[in-house]
């Protein structure tokens, strides 16, 4: 870090002041790792205790001065410190947690403060938004009258004797205070956006300047991105998507359907190039099959504005969505998993799709027409990645606890493809099971029936699930070694043979230990360092890393989005990050679920993509000490995952609209809906009003999810701000619109 330690806010407390430590006692090894405990204070209250509170241990002494301050911890920490990092780490956030209670402050205070210079502890810009409402917390249900008259009993049973009147006028007072302060609050965004720049955007005021101004020559797609040039589009898919996955130029969605969810489901995302009709779309149909990625970038940027570059841009591909493959049709395509689908990869190399079975322990590829290719035996499906080792192309997934499996793609045994399955004949007590190979090689090794039925959530193996076992690692590697070792629930590949590691914050109980914490494992020297600044998580609460992204163009560089509501992103080889993107003060009540890292080409020009809990997403701008550009609609969806897909310049985002009351929703103590129900009023749970955007999007409740596609192109078509949609406001009606598909073809 580089505050001093005069200027660190959480290290003013002389080192003679601090508490004595508690010594461990015999009792302490057998408490679980994350919990609140009781502590006696003056007013006898309870408070919360950080799971590296008083069971860290300080680490053993190295005969170097011991580190103090914050910054000084965090500067030891990115340095080279060997095995007992973790120690050091768990026991600085003991006497943190213990400073913060005794100044009446949270870590979360603590870790966010900047220094003199502008920066964290951690040695990083903290980058704040302007953009976003904080948490609504309106008061209006105190006026409910079976709560007044709670409220006026409670307030005589205390000598407070007063009138209905009084009480009410009270309430208002009290809801008159927070309105303004949430006024105070509220976002400030500016009062117009660039002449191409979608209506679906929104401005941050901080960001005065044209991120753009000064450079003399900028990249094409950096410009599209600066500027929010892009196309939305929305589609309601039947299923639950849990997992997105895209590489060169395929991409997949994949998750669950049927009843409870419990069947899996995927769709792939094919490429298609609008067919040339006049001799100018000839043209630059064939300059987009035959140039090179750079040389077209450059003839779209100088073009860029011109009705050939329009031409250019129509010769581009875009995503068309078909269906690959379904359990729900075993007849047309043969997945049969036995359960979802939990994790998914798509390997460029090979144009191999893979699937991970969420009940169960296998991988499955499958070709573009959907036939399987091989099957994989591993300890774990949570996460799959595809990664370059020494010019070899690698499979890696979650090996069990502290661990990695390994699976070179020049070596899969092609016999695990194909489909098996048990079938039976005869009455059901005496039923004769037969093993039939429906597709591929007889030499496969099977799961055993009982096998199969044990980890099967369908009613029936017989006839339903494929029972090919899969091919075991073919190397297993340890990153973590111990009894707190964690599971991975992401991994990221972030070059030079290096992979970044999540891990699983629910692998251990109500919590695990150190789950904020990104490993990186070395995978040629075999060697595991971490990356520390994410806020830990107070005992019995989860705190982890939600989202790992990386981009080919930016070695060294990862983003990571946190339940502590901060989105960091890091300089891997210098072991610190470089930029904490903060876009709600409140936003770690819900914290980020998914970030997407994108270069913006020359020499680098990083933008990172985040969701945000206020059903958003916001774009950051990571030159120099960073800055938040603006935020995209999403119809008041929240977003669960972001993909970029570089090839067709799209912002993929999966995301969910929950159900809300309308037009003042449930109230009184019936059960039945309110006569006055309005289902196309305004949502109570929007974080956005009505014309925060240029155009009014609000998606309607379904019970699956939806794909927001945002298409950037130099001159992007608008949708029309004439809405077909009304809701009541007041004496008023309010349009807007449900689809905004529809917004785009009424403008055309």
């Amino acid at each position: 870090g580089s505050l001093s330690r005069e200027s660190s806010p959480v290290s003013s407390t002389p080192v003679a002041e601090r508490p004595a430590r508690r010594q461990p006692s015999e009792a302490d090894s057998e408490m679980p790792p994350m919990r609140a405990r009781k502590r006696r204070g003056a007013a006898d209250s309870v408070t919360a205790t950080y799971a590296y509170g008083e069971d860290a241990a300080d680490p053993p002494a190295t005969g170097k001065p011991k580190p103090k301050t914050l910054c000084e911890i965090f500067a030891h920490l990115q340095g080279d410190t060997g095995p007992n990092e973790l120690q050091l780490w768990n026991s600085a956030m003991r006497r943190t947690v213990s400073r913060a209670e005794r100044e009446g402050k949270e870590v979360h205070d603590a870790l966010m403060t900047r220094g003199l210079d502008g920066r964290l502890a951690d040695g990083s810009m903290l980058v704040k938004s302007s953009l976003g409402y904080p948490e609504s917390s309106s008061l209006s249900y105190l006026e409910h009258p079976s709560l007044i008259q709670m409220m006026l009993g409670l307030a005589a049973a205390n000598g407070d004797h007063v009138t209905e009147e009084d009480m009410r006028e009270r309430i208002s007072l009290q809801m008159q205070r927070e309105s303004e302060s949430s006024a105070a609050r509220a976002p400030t965004a500016l009062p117009s956006r660039p002449e191409a720049s979608t209506l679906l955007s929104r401005f941050d005021a901080a960001a005065t300047e044209d991120p753009l101004a000064g450079q003399s020559e900028v990249p094409a797609l950096a410009r599209l991105l600066g500027e929010a040039r892009c196309e939305v589009s929305s589609d309601f898919l039947h299923g639950d998507v849990r997992c997105l996955a895209a590489a060169g130029p395929a991409l997949v969605l994949a998750g669950a359907t049927g009843y409870k969810h419990r069947e899996p489901w995927a769709k792939r995302f094919a490429p298609k190039a609008i067919e040339p009709r006049s001799l100018a779309e000839c043209a630059a149909a064939a300059l987009v099959g035959a140039a090179e990625p750079a040389s077209l970038e450059a003839c779209a940027s100088a073009l860029s504005g011109s009705a050939s570059g329009s031409v250019l841009e129509q010769m581009t591909q875009y995503f068309e969505v078909e269906e690959s493959y379904t359990a729900s049709d075993p007849a047309a395509v043969k997945t049969l998993f036995s359960s979802s689908v939990r994790s998914a990869a798509v390997d460029p190399h090979s144009g191999l799709t893979w699937l991970g079975e969420a009940c169960g322990r296998r991988f499955k590829a499958f070709d573009a027409e959907g036939r399987c290719c091989y099957t994989l035996d591993s300890p774990s499906t949570d996460a799959l990645a595809v990664a370059a080792h020494h010019g070899a192309r690698v499979l890696v997934a979650p090996g069990g606890a502290g661990k990695l499996a390994f699976w070179n793609t020049a070596s899969l045994d092609a016999r695990t493809g194909g489909v098996r399955q048990y079938r039976g004949e005869g009455p059901w007590r005496e039923r004769v099971l037969t093993l039939q190979v429906l597709e591929g090689s007889e030499e496969a090794d099977v799961l055993s029936f009982s096998d199969a039925e044990g980890v099967c959530w369908l009613e029936e193996v017989e006839g339903k699930v494929d029972v090919t076992r899969g091919e075991a690692p073919h190397a297993t590697r340890t990153v973590e070694a111990g009894e707190h070792a964690n599971s991975f629930s992401a991994i990221c590949d972030v070059g030079d043979g290096k992979l970044a590691l999540a891990a699983n914050g629910r692998s251990r109980g109500d919590g695990t230990l150190n789950a904020e914490v990104i490993a990186v494992f070395d995978v040629a020297a075999g060697r595991t360092s971490r990356l520390f600044g994410h806020v830990p998580a107070p005992g019995g609460y989860i705190r982890q890393v939600n989202a790992l992204s990386s981009a080919p163009e930016l070695a060294g560089t990862l983003a990571s989005g946190c339940s502590d509501g901060t989105v960091k992103i890091w300089d891997v080889r210098a072991r610190r990050p470089t930029h904490t993107l903060l876009g709600l003060e409140d936003s770690r009540t819900e914290g980020i679920a998914a970030v997407a890292l994108v270069a913006g080409g020359g020499g680098g020009w990083p933008f990172v993509f985040s969701s945000s809990p206020d059903a958003a997403i916001k774009l950051w701008d990571l030159r120099a000490s960073g800055r938040c550009l603006y935020e995209l609609a999403t119809g008041n969806a929240r977003v669960d995952s972001l993909v970029w897909h570089s090839e067709s310049r799209t912002l993929l985002a999966v995301a969910e609209r929950g159900e809300a009351p309308r037009s003042g929703g449930w109230g009184g103590d019936s059960d039945e809906e309110p006569e006055d129900e309005d289902w196309d009023a305004w949502p109570t749970d929007a974080r956005h009003r009505e014309d925060d955007f240029g155009v009014r999007w609000d998606l309607p409740h379904s019970g699956s999810s939806v794909v927001l596609q945002y298409r950037f192109k130099g001159s992007p078509a608008q949708p029309s701000r004439t809405m077909k949609s009304y809701f009541s406001k007041g004496n008023e009606s309010v349009a807007k619109w449900r689809s905004i598909g529809e917004a785009y073809a009424c403008r055309r």
